[in-house]
């Protein structure tokens, strides 16, 4: 089919406030009909383009040789400002975005389907059997991830490799041997709080920067302090108001960090 007749159907069905789904319905036909109407790669029949013209309240002429972008008010569009996201909720559709870039996004008992204004696609089973994204379906969003080259949690190489390496196990036999060395078994537990100071300091050598590096670890060095007080000192009672300190630094340096990102 004509890709600019394909276009076409877009645009009404968006202008009308219909994701793949509702219209499907409406016409009696499989979501997958519609998007492939939509695609260019087959065409409605006399019977669905009859359906679709009077459906977007024009005529034959106006769907298949019209203008790309229809006036909404010949479309039905029931938001009459076309700059403006249509949402429509439905118990029988579920939730249908589209803004005004195109893109779209529905959520409802077919499942979820995403499109954006390049076309690119991804919609999942509602079964939980897998998910296609682009018209190639994989058994795992995980599987889709690995296929395409994606990383999963968005972390650098630098930040795979740096939690990669088993920094807990190393903190580990250090606790034994500093326990079996001086007995101080309690003590030596202190150890324990370089495991996630390890990755906090990885997260900001990432890329999460500096000031990031001392909201993530004021609480660890406050709780730790509190911690060695309480142990070697028995301070537990006076040693606690450090704990006031943690909102006040977290807030001031993630503060100073959304500052920098945003001059830079």
């Amino acid at each position: 089919m004509d890709m600019q007749i394909a276009e076409r159907l877009v645009a009404r069905r968006k202008a009308a406030g219909y994701s793949q789904e509702a219209l499907a319905a409406e016409l009696g036909v499989s979501r997958q009909a519609v998007s492939k109407w939509e695609r260019g790669e087959a065409s409605p029949d006399t019977d669905n383009l009859i359906a679709l013209a009077g459906l977007y309240g024009v005529t034959l002429d106006e769907l298949l040789f019209g203008k790309a972008s229809p006036d909404p008010k010949d479309a039905g569009e029931k938001d009459e400002n076309p700059a403006k996201s249509q949402v429509r909720i439905s118990l029988r559709e579920g939730i249908h975005v589209v803004d005004p870039k195109g893109e779209e996004v529905h959520m409802g008992w077919n499942g979820i389907h995403v499109s954006d204004a390049e076309g690119n696609t991804v919609e999942s089973d509602p079964e939980g059997e897998g998910v296609t994204i682009n018209g190639t379906h994989y058994d795992s969003w995980h599987d889709a991830h690995e296929e395409l080259g994606h990383d999963l949690k968005g972390k650098s190489d630098f930040r795979r490799r740096w939690d990669a390496f088993p920094f807990p196990a190393l903190v580990l036999v250090a606790y034994l041997a500093v326990g079996w060395a001086t007995g101080q078994w309690v003590a030596a537990l202190l150890l324990g709080f370089l495991v996630p100071l390890y990755y906090v300091v990885g997260a900001a050598l990432g890329g999460e920067g500096p000031f990031s590096l001392v909201s993530g670890a004021w609480p660890l060095l406050a709780t730790a302090y509190y911690v060695w007080q309480g142990i070697f000192f028995d301070r537990w009672g006076s040693a606690w108001p450090v704990f006031l300190t943690i909102p006040l630094v977290c807030i001031a340096f993630d503060s100073l960090d959304k500052w920098w990102r945003h001059r830079k």
